[in-house]
């Protein structure tokens, strides 16, 4: 199963490869648990599976598409799931570095996003709605201003989805507009 160390991305399940290893892990000590139900849980994973369908297809889809496009994101929550798209990470290094320590990203390193932004350098900004304060909604109105696409994600499902698969989906979709991805 995946494990990310001290001060890596907790948000492992923006990472496809995760999302498929906690499923058979879990499906695994299931069994081992209560072997009596070793078909009853066989089944849950191949619905679970099955329901991952539209998900894999669209990830699918975006990487042959826009492998190589580049994003910027207000926090990293995105990052798996970019890296498996093959998107390029154009988030400015101190930026970046600030926001992963929990701190406030210096004058310059904002300007230096800013200005990425208005040099159209980014084709789509990955913006965590559950963020809170004025920086990230800066860069929100600079991504606008530039009439670079922005991509709405949150660290958990939003409210209203019925499932995970939905959930991401529906911010894949979103992506799959802001990239030209025919879906």
């Amino acid at each position: 199963m995946t494990k990310t160390p001290d001060g890596a991305n907790p948000h492992l399940w923006y990472n496809p490869s995760a999302v498929t290893a906690v499923a058979d892990a879990v499906t695994a000590e299931l069994t081992k648990l209560s072997s009596s139900a070793a078909n009853y849980f066989a089944g849950q994973r191949s619905a679970f599976s099955a329901g991952l369908k539209p998900y894999t297809d669209l990830i699918a889809k975006i990487k042959a598409a826009a492998s190589g496009k580049s994003y910027a994101a207000t926090e990293s929550v995105f990052d798996y799931m970019a890296a498996a798209l093959g998107l390029v990470n154009k988030t400015p290094a101190g930026y970046q570095r600030a926001v992963t320590n929990e701190t406030d990203p210096s004058p310059a390193d904002i300007e230096a996003f800013r200005t990425e932004l208005a040099h159209r350098q980014i084709d789509v900004l990955i913006y965590n709605t559950q963020t809170q304060g004025s920086v990230p909604q800066e860069i929100r109105a600079a991504a606008q201003q530039a009439r670079v696409p922005i991509v709405d994600v949150t660290e958990t499902v939003a409210p209203g989805e019925k499932s995970f698969q939905g959930w991401q989906v529906d911010q894949l979709d979103s992506l799959a507009e802001a990239l030209d991805v025919p879906t």
